[in-house]
């Protein structure tokens, strides 16, 4: 655990790199004392695929400490579908992610070579950050979109059981989605009843 605890510091929030979203030092601790080897490889060397999975893991049970999930994305997913709604309590996409772990391995190598008389860093553009035409450095959030544009219409509704008119599904004549408070019981939307007794 010692020998990660520098990148431990990086990857949950320093000067440099942001920490997770709603998750500060005290709740991410409790998570590097039981899966703090997923952090082994970050800083160290150049930045594999395999590292960048682990530290994915380890975002994971940050944000998910009870599943075995290892791809933030269906952590993402199932927290949007269970009632997570708010972007700032949701983890960030892959994408986004990948982007914070790179800058969280840049700084751990600056760390650790810091009593090295030339050390060998990789450049930061490409490790997170990006250069403007001033030439300063900002951080890359991401590469891609936080949502497709065919999600920026969807509805999902708040019912139990979508039994009135005051669904919003069944109010506009659709679908309830997994991200419908519904889904956890039964739902009586007629549209979505006519689907499923078209698939049968």
């Amino acid at each position: 655990m010692q020998r990660n605890i520098l990148v431990y510091h990086t990857v949950t929030g320093c000067d440099t790199v942001s920490q997770p979203s709603g998750h500060g030092k005290k709740t991410t601790w409790k998570v590097f004392q039981q899966h703090g080897a997923l952090l082994d490889d970050l800083g160290r060397g150049t930045l594999s695929e395999s590292t960048i999975r682990s530290v994915e893991e380890f975002f994971c049970r940050i944000y998910s400490p009870a599943s075995d999930e290892t791809n933030i994305n269906d952590v993402r997913y199932r927290m949007f579908q269970k009632g997570t709604k708010d972007p700032k309590k949701l983890p960030p996409s892959r994408k986004c992610l990948e982007q914070h772990i790179k800058r969280a391995h840049h700084q751990a190598q600056v760390w650790f070579q810091a009593d090295v008389p030339i050390p060998e860093i990789e450049s930061p553009i490409g490790s997170g950050w990006y250069e403007d035409a001033t030439r300063r450095l900002h951080p890359h959030v991401s590469v891609d979109d936080p949502l497709p544009n065919e999600f920026t219409d969807i509805v999902c509704c708040k019912c139990r059981n979508c039994a009135t008119s005051r669904c919003s599904c069944r109010a506009k004549n659709l679908n309830c989605i997994a991200a419908c408070t519904c889904n956890n019981g039964v739902c009586h939307n007629p549209y979505r009843v006519a689907i499923e007794t078209d698939s049968e």
